[in-house]
């Protein structure tokens, strides 16, 4: 196995890179890292607790893992069309047909989770600006709640969204097949 000091290593070049191409799309790149830097207080705090369960190094590792991870989730996001992604993903995915999973579905999934670290950063960033502009105090902890509160929100959303989508195509094949759809509630 690697040494956490090697994987440091090639995460710091991979955050690094990351950077390195968000700052070539000029202010809009510059910007997206900066408001990247608010959830820096969360992945700090995942590894704070990793450190006091584990060491210091697993938790500093854990929050190298976890910026590289989003920071690369955010540029596909910010560069790639939902579409793209998908079509990329059903093929990355295919050879998973092969044990009967349904890759469209998995690539919805996986390209919905890409899609949510971007809007997670605006709701993140509106949070922080509504702070802003109601107390000249630093920001607080208590970000956190309404922070979640609307993050597993919005998931609901997506989730209902995604439901009757799903209910409307099954309707519209039903309609077609001459059959009569059932209607599923909540």
């Amino acid at each position: 196995f690697p040494s956490h000091d090697s994987d440091l290593r090639w995460l710091a070049m991979g955050c690094t890179a990351l950077i390195a191409a968000y700052l070539s799309f000029g202010d809009v790149g510059r910007h997206r890292v900066i408001a990247l830097r608010g959830v820096l207080v969360l992945i700090a705090l995942l590894g704070v607790f990793q450190a006091m369960l584990m060491s210091w190094q697993t938790g500093l590792l854990s929050v190298a893992r976890i910026c590289f991870m989003v920071l690369l989730a955010d540029l596909v996001s910010m560069t790639t069309p939902m579409q793209a992604m998908l079509r990329v993903m059903v093929v990355v995915l295919k050879p998973l047909r092969l044990f009967g999973v349904n890759t469209k579905r998995l690539a919805l999934a996986v390209a919905l989770m890409i899609r949510l670290i971007s809007i997670l950063f605006i709701q993140w960033q509106s949070q922080q600006c509504a702070w802003a502009a109601r107390s000249p105090r630093k920001r607080s902890v208590r970000l956190l709640i309404p922070f979640i509160t609307q993050a597993l929100r919005h998931t609901d959303l997506t989730a209902e969204a995604l439901m009757a989508r799903a209910s409307a195509i099954g309707e519209s094949r039903a309609g077609a097949s001459g059959h009569q759809s059932v209607s599923h509630e909540r």
